[in-house]
């Protein structure tokens, strides 16, 4: 049995018991509506079902699909790659930039670890909410729930940068740590079509000018065309912070249709262009950087 076959059979488990509980939980409500007392237990049924399937099969499933498909896409491209679905971005290092709103619920799996072309990275799924209240009356806000990157190079950047989508909801108008010794501005490229997509903010307004070339623009721009949800970009010290707001997990399995060999790969391999991309220009891209820290 090869590595498509092993998964098919996991993901027609997953399948057979997430339908099954959708099946009870919806006879349920009929139930209910038409003879309430005898739906109850049908529904709770139900509901403990899709919680039991949803919990072990379709997490056994979602794991083995990362572990045994996705690693494999991923090392062809990402050197001394190293994967842990239970572990993910530490919060202190997405606090650390200081440009982003971090709640006081802070969750993050599915950790891959490696580099590109010198480049050190890292990413997983993150999740930032903002719960108040407690019990019956507590709300919670999600700030984020996406992908968080880290690229880390040899040399700082010019200054701190932050560079946002317009639709990116919940990052602080700020120009990263440390900002606070001098006042955070927010500028303009010139450019209609970044101008348009983004907003920047910075502390130093000439340094911010001389990262923001030409290729870095369009690099991002072309992230952001690559990218299913709004992105912030955190320049900070001599790392890059890359945050995808797309309201899901990343290099997620189909439940309800079979994997298709013939595509599984060209989608994959789009999700990491965004990281091996991005590097490439910013390897060649010289404007960036500041003094290389080991002079």
């Amino acid at each position: 049995m090869n590595v498509i076959e092993e998964l098919e059979a996991l993901r027609s488990q997953a399948k057979r018991k997430r339908a099954v509980a959708l099946s009870l939980m919806g006879a349920g409500f009929v139930l209910f509506l038409l003879f309430w007392p005898l739906g109850i237990p049908v529904f709770v049924a139900g509901v403990i079902a899709m919680l039991l399937s949803h919990t072990k099969q379709s997490a056994a499933y979602a794991r083995a699909y990362k572990e045994k498909l996705v690693t494999g896409f991923l090392a062809a491209r990402i050197d001394a790659l190293h994967f842990d679905p239970d572990r993910g971005v530490e919060e202190s290092a997405v606090r650390s930039t200081n440009m982003m709103h971090m709640g006081n619920l802070y969750s993050a799996n599915d950790l891959i670890e490696g580099s590109y072309k010198g480049v050190r990275l890292s990413q997983s799924d993150v999740q930032i909410q903002q719960r108040t209240g407690s019990g019956k009356s507590s709300t919670t806000h999600t700030y984020l729930l996406g992908r968080w990157m880290v690229f880390s190079f040899d040399r700082p950047f010019a200054c701190n940068l932050q560079v946002r989508d317009r639709n990116f909801r919940n990052a602080k108008n700020s120009g990263g740590r440390g900002a606070g010794r001098g006042k955070t501005v927010e500028l303009e490229t010139g450019s209609a079509a970044f101008d348009e997509a983004f907003r920047v903010f910075a502390v130093s307004e000439d340094n911010a000018r001389k990262m923001l070339t030409p290729q870095l623009m369009e690099a991002l721009l072309q992230a952001r065309a690559q990218a299913d949800g709004p992105m912030l970009f955190c320049f900070v010290g001599s790392e890059l912070h890359v945050a995808v707001n797309n309201r899901r997990d990343s290099f997620e399995p189909p439940v309800w249709k079979p994997i298709d060999p013939n595509t599984v790969g060209r989608e994959i391999v789009a999700d990491v262009k965004l990281i091996t991309d991005l590097i490439d220009t910013l390897c060649i891209d010289s404007g960036l950087f500041g003094e290389d820290e080991s002079e």
